[in-house]
């Protein structure tokens, strides 16, 4: 049986996590290389973790998510 990548949301419980981009805002790079450089590091970091980003949570994970979301409402 597959493992939801994680339990749907209900609408009416508000705004999501922004991004972590939006969540934190980076100072101005110094120079057009160092902007290069911290782009190609975005990237590649990125890249590595995109993968483990998409595996499903533990069946453990999703039923207290599910259990605390039942103790809010």
């Amino acid at each position: 049986m597959a493992k939801p990548a994680f339990p749907p949301s209900p609408p009416e419980e508000g705004p999501q996590r922004p991004d972590a981009a939006e969540a934190a805002p980076r100072a101005p790079a110094a120079s057009p290389e160092e902007a290069a450089g911290q782009r190609w590091l975005d990237e590649r970091i990125r890249e590595q973790y995109q993968d483990a980003a998409r595996e499903p949570l533990p069946d453990r994970l999703v039923s207290l998510i599910r259990r605390l979301r039942h103790l809010r409402h």
